[in-house]
């Protein structure tokens, strides 16, 4: 009878995630561009698809951050390594320690480990979030804007114009910025 085990996932695991994702997304990006340069009807469809699992791939990546968290999977991995070889050879912080008392810390560090890669993963994730929501934001609040500030912008864009051409032909006569001296 086999035995039902909770599979984590390990840092060896997401990191070959992210590999096999961003291999994935950049040999995509380089094909379909030749298979569109090479044309005929019968590009399109592998160009289509190829299209398809690139932005799948893309976008899996970003909603499961396999590239951000395998780096902290590992060093997890490592701690809880090296906290085990500590508690069973009685060195470190359990050397002269009672059995039940090295016990007791050694859980209580364990998960503290634990805990700590946990804040993290969840701070990853939500920053993600935070940003898109802000990106939304902005979005929404920079079409409100550009809605009510849209004579303006028509009458102002000559002189945004003019400026930036004084701009450009005042850079032109200067020549590049000089190295700074050392």
């Amino acid at each position: 009878m086999r035995k039902n085990r909770l599979r984590l996932p390990t840092a060896t695991s997401m990191k070959n995630k992210a590999l096999y994702m961003r291999a994935t997304a950049v040999i995509g990006g380089a094909v379909v561009p030749a298979l569109i340069n090479i044309g005929g009807d019968w590009a399109r469809i592998p160009a289509t698809i190829i299209s398809l699992i690139v932005g799948l791939m893309v976008s899996l990546e970003t909603v499961h951050h396999f590239g951000d968290q395998w780096p902290i999977y590992r060093s997890t991995e490592q701690l809880l390594r090296r906290e085990y070889y500590l508690f069973t050879t009685g060195r470190g912080v359990y050397e002269g320690k009672g059995s039940d008392e090295a016990y007791k810390q050694f859980v209580e560090r364990v998960e503290d480990m634990i805990d700590n890669e946990t804040r993290i993963t969840i701070r990853i994730m939500s920053a993600e979030v935070k940003a898109v929501n802000q990106e939304s934001n902005n979005l929404q609040q920079g079409e409100t804007q550009s809605q009510l500030d849209q004579p303006t912008r028509q009458q102002s864009t000559p002189a945004v114009l003019k400026s930036t051409q004084t701009a450009t032909s005042t850079a032109a006569t200067q020549g590049p910025p000089s190295a700074p001296q050392s």
